[in-house]
């Protein structure tokens, strides 16, 4: 997730290429600032009687691509704006690409975050735009980080988060794939809609001179 990188610590640091890329103040005491990234992956793929030869391709080699900038602007600690552009590319396929594999160029991640309330390491977050999820081992929400185009979701998110505690109310609908430039269609009906909670429960050890007991 890499709206969930903070690249604040860089404010006080050697003004290097890379940290004025990372951390780029935009006003005296550095509460405003932007922060900007990318990646690539490049990935090789070959598939043998795909499918059990339904669709009788035989040997299949092909390349995936995939391409992401991101740009990142905190307005003090109460508003911030993140977008994310991705590009999914597939050359070779006998059969043309998947709906997991090309989507030319179109917006991952746009959204805005208003923190009403902040208190030390207490926080309030509503988040509204387009987002990635991922909770718990991902096994039901998931970014699906393996194929070549990543999972998106459109609604609002409410975030509580402390030390010992976390809860997450939402309300989103799964982002629509096409294959085009900025043509991916905006859903308007969540179908995706409940809360995601975690706590941390502490660790007691109890010793004596014979065992150890941990739970």
């Amino acid at each position: 997730m890499r709206f969930d990188e903070d690249y604040s610590f860089l404010k006080d640091s050697s003004k290097t290429f890379y940290n004025r890329i990372k951390f780029l103040p935009l006003n005296a005491k550095a509460s405003n600032y932007l922060s900007f990234g990318g990646s690539v992956r490049q990935e090789l793929d070959r598939a043998q009687n795909e499918d059990w030869g339904a669709f009788k391709a035989g040997t299949d080699v092909f390349l995936l691509q995939r391409y992401n900038v991101h740009a990142d602007l905190h307005l003090g600690t109460r508003l911030r704006f993140f977008g994310q552009f991705r590009s999914g590319l597939e050359f070779g396929r006998l059969n043309g690409p998947r709906p997991i594999d090309e989507d030319k160029l179109n917006v991952q991640n746009l959204f805005v975050d208003i923190t009403p309330y902040r208190r030390q390491d207490r926080s309030l977050t509503l988040r509204l735009g387009r987002q990635e999820i991922q909770y718990g081992s991902g096994r039901l929400l998931d970014v699906r980080d393996g194929p070549n185009l990543r999972q998106y979701f459109d609604g609002f998110r409410i975030a509580f988060a402390s030390p010992g505690f976390h809860i997450d109310g939402f309300a989103l609908a799964n982002g629509g794939i096409k294959t085009g430039v900025f043509d991916n269609p905006l859903h308007q009906n969540a179908k995706l809609w409940g809360i995601y909670t975690t706590a941390l429960c502490s660790v007691i050890n109890f010793e004596n001179t014979a065992s150890k007991f941990s739970f």
